[in-house]
């Protein structure tokens, strides 16, 4: 089964925006008779029982998969600019065992 068709059983729906099928194109749509079982809860297909088209519950999941993702990258980028202003912050903070340059090559009064 391909990819269309599985949407189709998952999502019970049937075609993308509608389900009038052009017979002119070359895509190989699936059928929706599967779908339509699935959606009306019987064996047999009724005119008045039909799937929606699938364009509805796909946009629903696809903009929770964006806001999922637009929320891991803000943590992770806020994330970052702690990291960052963490290592600015002690960046230069002095060694306690560290000797200064000054102390071991004074600056003033010093004879070679």
């Amino acid at each position: 089964m391909d990819v269309r068709g599985q949407v189709q059983e998952r999502f019970q729906c049937c075609g993308f925006q509608s389900r009038d099928f052009k017979p002119n194109t070359t895509s190989d749509h699936p059928s929706c008779v599967l779908a339509d079982q699935l959606c009306c809860n019987s064996l047999t297909i009724r005119d008045d029982c039909q799937c929606q088209p699938c364009m509805e519950k796909l946009k629903e999941t696809i903009d929770y998969a964006f806001k999922l993702c637009g929320g891991i990258g803000l943590f992770f980028s806020f994330t970052e600019l702690f990291a960052v202003w963490l290592a600015r912050r002690y960046r230069n903070q002095p060694d306690p065992n560290y000797k200064e340059p000054h102390a071991v090559f004074p600056r003033k009064n010093y004879l070679y």
